[in-house]
Parts: structure tokens; C-alpha cells; sequence
């Protein structure tokens, strides 16, 4: 079975693709794969040297920090609100402990 050329993807996996820090033509398999089937822009080696200076970078500055910190917050409460509203007889009754016995 002859591959299809007119796919783009398909080229570029057979061809390998160059990464633009390295400039080296690296094989489709050095590069992560998006969800929609496309190769990432950078090789994975430099990919994950790019995330961590950038996370580096954002912990650093104090109101990128708060930024992300209100960010986190608010998706957990959404999700937290998501859960609720699915399953509200397996939320815990807030207004008592729970207390657990062991038998000795």
C-alpha cells in the first residue's frame, strides 16, 4: 500500500521535521504529538527546556505568582461546584465530624 502524499501529516512524519532552537532535522518521534495529530513546533529535548524556564520564570515574578495562584483556585472551585451538582448525596454533611472507630 503506497502512502498518501497529499497528506501533510504523513510527509512530515516519513520526512522528520527540524526544530527551531536546534536546527537539526530530528525524526517525527523526537517531536510530541498535539491532540489534533500535528507535531509540537519544538523537539521534545528543547520543549522541556522551554516549559521549565518559563515556569521559572512566571514563579519568580510575585504578580504572575498571585495570577496563578487566583487561577488554580478558581478551577478547582468550579470543578469542586461540577462535582456537587452530578453527585449531590455523596457530598459530606459539613456540620459534623466524622469519626471512625476501631475496633481494638
Amino acid at each position: 500500500m503506497q502512502s498518501d502524499r497529499s497528506n501533510t501529516l504523513t510527509v512530515v512524519r516519513q520526512a522528520g521535521k527540524s526544530c527551531p532552537d536546534c536546527g537539526e532535522q530530528r525524526p517525527a518521534d523526537a517531536f510530541y504529538q498535539r491532540p489534533d495529530g500535528r507535531l509540537s513546533t519544538y523537539c521534545k529535548v528543547h520543549q522541556r527546556q522551554r516549559s521549565r524556564e518559563s515556569y521559572r520564570r512566571r514563579r519568580q515574578d510575585p504578580a504572575e505568582l498571585l495570577r496563578m495562584r487566583e487561577q488554580e483556585r478558581v478551577r478547582k472551585r468550579t470543578t469542586r461546584s461540577r462535582l456537587s451538582m452530578l453527585d449531590p448525596a455523596e457530598k459530606p454533611d459539613s456540620g459534623s465530624p466524622v469519626t471512625q472507630r476501631f475496633d481494638a
